[in-house]
């Protein structure tokens, strides 16, 4: 699996928006997550775990956890990643409901956008 671009959206320390275009490095074959203590790192891998799986990078968060305190109350949460595998690419948009929602509702929508364009799960 090769990881092309993700956006995040009131995730972490991210209030707003943020988009990663990791295509640069996966022509060489890696790519580096680096910065400051408190600049995001963690977020960036609890964002990438949350839209495969719906789940942080680790046991001591759990989903609900990963919205930002910094968003505001309608805002709502939300990941897209976009990666390869093999000739196939593949979208997964995730998101959970803005914060002044009594109840935790999170959605889940997969789908193949190349060769052909096709959702997998919603």
């Amino acid at each position: 699996m090769t990881i092309l671009s993700l956006k995040i959206e009131a995730l972490g320390p991210f209030a707003g928006n943020l988009s990663l275009d990791f295509s640069p490095g996966t022509r060489a074959g890696l790519f580096l997550i680096h910065g400051p203590t408190g600049s995001g790192k963690t977020s960036i891998l609890d964002a990438l775990c949350y839209a495969l799986y719906g789940a942080s990078a680790g046991d001591e968060r759990q989903a609900r956890d990963l919205r930002s305190h910094h968003a505001g109350e309608d805002s709502q949460t939300s990941v897209c990643l976009e990666f390869a595998l093999q000739e196939h690419r593949y979208r997964v948009k995730r998101w959970m409901s803005a914060r002044k929602l009594a109840t935790f509702t999170e959605k889940v929508v997969i789908e193949e956008i190349a060769p052909g364009q096709r959702i997998i799960a919603d």
